[in-house]
């Protein structure tokens, strides 16, 4: 059965740790011949460009990075590089059990809103002071990340680490009108961490509503408030999405897709995804490819 081209975090055996900074112009070297290639990734990251611009596709949204870029890559989205050798930068990539290691870490990255693209952009444009605030915290865990004394380094590049994200999401806060982390918009959080990773196999808001404990009624207010749309709807963008995934970043037919999907008939899989894009699987691929 293809699939969608999946990237893994490898720990390096020098540092062994479940963190790892990559400057750009060594990652275009070192992954040239594969960077312009779809794939979901397994673990977060961020890019910073220092010097030089270019384009980065998350699924179907390209954003426009340029000096003072940053940008905020969620777990298992789809993404795709459009690096040059004259950037300047860098990457941080990291798993979720390098951030968790106590139970108030467990809902930083699905609640921080830098990583939050459904509330937002994913693109973060510092001023000038939260800008030199980073830099220095940047080179910081360079310092720390690239020095030769291992003692507590895993425990010190995880607290800096977090003083780094805390500095992007005061940031992104205190420029945007979104809600703060209330109880609600905490269970919102929940139940878009669960479509992400059962959108093949749960499509009902009623197994949603069970896997959170609440009512129907409870899960579209949720929805209603923080996207100004039903339960249903959200579930439904997400299966076309992972459709598009599917059409665009693999070869397999728009039958085996369906299936893949949770379908049982292909038929009600084109009906569907015409329903919502207007275009069949079919000429949704083509289009792709022009």
């Amino acid at each position: 059965m293809e699939k969608i081209k999946e990237v893994h975090f490898v720990k390096s055996f020098e540092k062994n740790i479940e963190f790892e900074i990559i400057p750009l112009d060594v990652f275009y070297k070192k992954y040239k011949t594969y960077i312009t290639t779809s794939e979901r990734i397994d673990f977060w990251a961020i890019i910073i460009i220092t010097d030089g611009e270019c384009d980065h596709w998350l699924d179907f949204e390209k954003y426009h990075l340029s000096a003072g870029s940053f940008l905020f890559i969620r777990q298992r989205q789809v993404q795709k590089f459009e690096l040059n050798e004259k950037m300047k930068g860098y990457m941080f990539l990291f798993t979720t059990s390098f951030l968790y290691k106590n139970e108030s870490d467990k809902e930083l990255l699905s609640n921080f809103h830098i990583f939050n693209n459904f509330l937002n952009s994913p693109l973060l444009q510092p001023d000038n002071i939260t800008l030199s605030e980073l830099e220095k915290i940047t080179s910081h865990l360079c310092r720390i990340f690239d020095g030769v004394n291992d003692f507590a380094k895993d425990e010190m590049l995880r607290s800096i680490f977090k003083v780094f994200l805390y500095t992007c999401e005061r940031f992104k806060r205190d420029k945007t009108n979104n809600v703060y982390l209330d109880k609600d918009v905490l269970l919102f959080n929940k139940f878009r961490s669960l479509v992400e990773n059962n959108i093949s196999h749960k499509t009902t808001v009623q197994n949603y509503a069970e896997m959170l404990f609440i009512s129907n009624k409870k899960l579209n207010y949720l929805t209603q408030k923080y996207l100004a749309k039903s339960a249903k709807l959200f579930i439904a963008e997400q299966l076309i999405l992972e459709s598009k995934r599917l059409l665009v970043h693999t070869s397999i037919s728009i039958k085996e897709t369906a299936y893949q999907l949770g379908f049982e008939e292909p038929t009600n899989f084109v009906k569907f995804f015409k329903r919502f894009t207007k275009l069949t699987p079919q000429n949704f691929r083509e289009l792709q490819k022009i």
